[in-house]
C-alpha cells in the first residue's frame, strides 16, 4: 500500500489477474463500508471509490510505458466510480 499523495493511495499486487485485483478491491471496500468512525455525535460513515488497472492485461487495449501510465489509467476508472455515485470499484477495461 502506498501513499500518492491527499487522500490517494495505490495498492500493488503483483502477479495478479485483473480480476483477481478487482475482487480485492472490492473487499477493501466493503470492508471500509462496514466500519465506520464512532463520535460523541453517533458514527461517521466511511467509504472509498477505487479504480483498477493492471498489466500486462491492461497492455491489451492500451500503450503502457511506465508505472505512471498504469496509475493514470487507474484514475481515470477511479473518476469513473465517483462519477457513478461512489462506494464503488471501476475497472480501467469499462467502457467509459
Amino acid at each position: 500500500v502506498y501513499r500518492l499523495g491527499g487522500e490517494a493511495f495505490a495498492i500493488l499486487l503483483p502477479e495478479t489477474p485483473h480480476e483477481g485485483a478487482l475482487g480485492v478491491a472490492e473487499r477493501v471496500r466493503a470492508a471500509v463500508e462496514k466500519h465506520p468512525a464512532p463520535t460523541q455525535a453517533g458514527e461517521i460513515p466511511f467509504t472509498i471509490s477505487a479504480g483498477v488497472a493492471t498489466y500486462p492485461y491492461q497492455a491489451q487495449e492500451t500503450t503502457i510505458q511506465s508505472l505512471n501510465d498504469l496509475i493514470n489509467l487507474a484514475d481515470q476508472a477511479l473518476y469513473r466510480a465517483k462519477q457513478s455515485g461512489r462506494n464503488r470499484v471501476a475497472s480501467a477495461f469499462e467502457q467509459a
